[in-house]
């Protein structure tokens, strides 16, 4: 887990800071909301607590344009990629 906070800090230390509109809230880049989502929803599945939010949350961002090429070897590298069909599915 440690690997994998390190990865999100780089995603927000690296890509241009960008606000929501209208605000001076940071959004952060798109890959750091779909890799931190999963891990949230892994976690979520793992003790029970999987929604209806989340899979039309994940279905909303799955519409995005996100290098799921990049997303999925991401996934292998910290072992989300057995998740990845299900939460698909």
């Amino acid at each position: 887990m440690k690997a994998f906070e390190r990865y999100l800090r780089s995603l927000l230390d690296s890509e241009p800071k960008e606000c929501f509109e209208g605000t001076t809230l940071v959004c952060p880049p798109l890959m750091f909301t779909v890799m931190l989502y999963i891990e949230h929803v892994l976690g979520d599945l793992l003790h029970g607590h999987l929604t209806l939010k989340h899979i039309v949350d994940w279905v909303v961002l799955r519409r995005q344009s996100v290098d799921w090429d990049a997303f999925h070897a991401r996934c292998k590298s910290f072992k989300f990629d057995k998740f990845l069909p299900l939460i698909d599915a």
